[in-house]
């Protein structure tokens, strides 16, 4: 094991593969260890130090709402509760993965616009978590917000929107609302790279069955996280 700069790097003899704050990584070589020595080849070597050199990512997840702020509400859940629930997934989801994660709360109070996105700024990536809502009680889906193409960091938001819609529909299986832009301001204020996660319609009577899985919320963290992995390789 290698530590340097907070990052923690373990390397497994005769093998390619390397575990960087406790994500898996391919190595262009194997990892040779022989009288308590490890030996690489050139291009291993340069992907090592780049691999420990990176500072660590920093995630902040937003539970939509809090406190007096219920937001939507279904049969039997407020939102801002399932908010919450789900957020808390994510953030396990991604901690597991070696990321620094914080949330802007972590129990139901209320948290104003501009704390969640003070908090937000000291971090690389924003993530707010909501649940849907609609008149219509048959409409259903996933869709993922970025903000509008003219605010900093958009295009890299964008990006991460449509990686992160991509893998929680195909690992739900879910309707696909797609990836939509601006709208929310906790999008629009921020200064990193920030989406926002409409995790289905509460207000839909085989969503919000849905939305109360367990399972499911484990399921929808892990795709958020995956994606993740893939937008900051």
């Amino acid at each position: 094991m290698i530590q340097l700069g907070g990052n923690i790097l373990t390397l497994f003899p005769n093998n390619s593969t390397a575990v960087i704050n406790g994500r898996n990584v391919r190595l262009p070589g194997r990892v040779s260890f022989e009288r308590s020595v490890y030996d690489v080849d050139q291009k291993t070597l340069s992907k090592l130090v780049d691999l420990l050199g990176r500072p660590r990512p920093k995630i902040m997840i937003d539970p939509g709402h809090g406190g007096n702020d219920i937001g939507a509400r279904g049969v039997r859940n407020l939102e801002k509760n399932v908010n919450l629930l789900q957020a808390r997934a994510i953030r396990d989801a991604l901690a597991a993965r070696g990321y620094e994660v914080a949330m802007t709360r972590d129990k139901d109070v209320a948290v104003s616009l501009e704390q969640r996105v003070e908090m937000a700024s000291r971090y690389d990536v924003l993530i707010s978590v909501h649940h849907n809502a609609a008149t219509n009680t048959h409409v259903d889906g996933i869709e993922t917000f970025a903000p509008r193409s003219d605010r900093k960091m958009s295009a890299e938001s964008s990006r991460l929107a449509f990686m992160v819609q991509n893998s929680i529909v195909s690992t739900l299986r879910e309707n696909d609302r797609g990836t939509k832009s601006g709208g929310y301001k906790v999008l629009e204020s921020s200064s990193n790279v920030a989406i926002l996660i409409e995790c289905g319609f509460i207000t839909t009577p085989s969503g919000e069955r849905r939305i109360e899985n367990a399972k499911r919320r484990t399921k929808l963290a892990k795709a958020v996280a995956d994606a993740v992995d893939h937008f900051l390789k």
